[in-house]
């Protein structure tokens, strides 16, 4: 029952991102103010972004499972249709979304920042900057998902946890499954002796790391361009804008 719940809510929510992110690509493009420039890419890049995001969840349908010492996210070929040589590439990319969802936001408050500071530079439509905030988010993408191809990948204790522990998955063959999660131990439960798994605990560590990080600046970065706004004298309209943008953001920085 729960899979099938599952999936049907995967197929709706990414439905209504599909229709919803179309509709902001296109008010973006179409009805916001020509002085926005560059950031008019970087709003249209989150929307592409969360697209992309949406289309794996449908037809690569990823499930995260959790047990007491352990998580995989997985998906089989009774999720998906696709080849699975290519699905792991994207169940990769799924994991290194949340790595450009972090990235994003932080883009986008940098770029409000350096816009009410006056940096011309950083700020200025010449497509090698267009290219260098576009590029932060994905760098950071593809950054996540090698750490967790290097550290969480497929190994023989998870394929035995998921044979042994996992209900749903225990019929499904070991070549018709991919996945990659995270042990606390490199030893199976019912051994008397259990071995802390550091390779898991060090990636998660670097990865918590890097997004303790990301935080950090974020929050910086918030807290500096809400002094500026009540510092400088900006237009009303400018103060309204500024503000809107913001609470939406950072309601999806929560979310995420």
């Amino acid at each position: 029952m729960w899979p099938e719940i599952l999936r049907f809510t995967q197929q709706t929510l990414g439905i209504v991102a599909f229709f919803t992110n179309f509709l902001l690509i296109w008010l973006i493009v179409m009805k916001s103010p020509k002085a926005l420039h560059t950031y008019k890419h970087i709003m249209v890049f989150t929307s592409v972004f969360e697209i992309f995001y949406a289309w794996i969840d449908m037809f690569v349908a990823p499930e995260l499972i959790t047990k007491r010492t352990y998580w995989i996210a997985e998906t089989d070929t009774t999720k998906t249709w696709i080849p699975l040589s290519i699905v792991y590439p994207l169940l990769l990319a799924w994991g290194g979304s949340f790595g450009i969802a972090l990235a994003s936001f932080i883009v986008h408050f940098m770029f409000r920042y350096f816009t009410i500071i006056g940096n011309k530079f950083l700020v200025s439509e010449k497509n090698f900057m267009v290219y260098i905030w576009l590029g932060i988010p994905v760098v950071a993408g593809f950054f996540f998902a090698l750490l967790t191809h290097i550290f969480l990948q497929q190994n023989e204790i998870m394929d035995t946890l998921i044979c042994t522990d996992i209900e749903n998955l225990q019929n499904i063959p070991k070549n018709e499954m991919v996945y990659y999660g995270f042990s606390l131990y490199s030893t199976l439960p019912n051994q008397e002796i259990q071995e802390i798994n550091w390779k898991h605990i060090n990636g998660i560590s670097f990865i918590g790391t890097c997004i303790h990080a990301s935080d950090c600046l974020k929050v910086k970065t918030q807290q500096q361009l809400g002094r500026l706004m009540l510092a400088l004298e900006l237009p009303l309209f400018e103060k309204k804008f500024y503000f809107a943008v913001f609470v939406i953001f950072e309601i999806l920085n929560q979310m995420v």
